[in-house]
């Protein structure tokens, strides 16, 4: 099972790599574009008792750079495996132009036709997550969650998703319809 994390520049994807790996292994600076190659490495899950063991693919951020036509490919290569992706935006920032592009080359690659994405809002660590959700809803994923990498906020709560989904006990279908009626909203 390859979960796939992409994302624009400087939302945390390296951070939650790192979270969900359970140690270190992306490099994480405010600097945009540190990450350019893709980095799998491998990882255990545990949940409902029972272990789970999966590819984690930390991506580069996709947007406005020096290297985008090399991270494109790299993220390209990476989604043509993926059992599973994480599109990560930043809920402090709101839903950004970058976000929308990432979203629809996602769209072009025909990513959201076979393979299910879940909508991660990172840095979800404070009151008002309420009140900046709403706009998410209309991009098109799967599923939201909120989470924050930094502090592991919501990190179980994914993982338990992830396996879900991947076993078949979610079914994306009707998340996928409850997602599609907040687009006429």
């Amino acid at each position: 099972m390859n979960i796939v994390i992409v994302g624009r520049p400087n939302v945390g994807k390296s951070s939650l790599f790192n979270r969900l790996l359970g140690r270190k292994r992306a490099l994480v600076l405010d600097t945009p574009g540190v990450t350019r190659d893709r980095i799998v490495e491998p990882a255990t899950f545990w949940v409902h008792a029972k272990e789970y063991s999966v590819n984690l693919i930390d991506t580069g951020g996709l947007g406005p750079g020096q290297f985008q036509e090399e991270i494109r490919v790299q993220v390209e290569t990476a989604l043509s495996d993926a059992s599973i992706v994480l599109f990560v935006m930043d809920i402090r920032a709101g839903l950004t132009s970058g976000d929308r592009e990432v979203w629809a080359q996602l769209r072009r690659a025909g990513v959201h036709d076979k393979i299910p994405v879940i909508g991660v809002l990172n840095k979800a660590d404070n009151e008002r997550i309420d009140e900046e959700l709403h706009e998410f809803y209309g991009i098109g994923a799967d599923l939201l969650m909120t989470i924050s990498a930094e502090h592991a906020l919501g990190i179980d709560d994914l993982k338990d998703t992830i396996i879900e989904i991947m076993i078949g006990t979610k079914a994306v279908s009707e998340a996928k319809a409850l997602d599609h009626d907040h687009d006429d909203a």
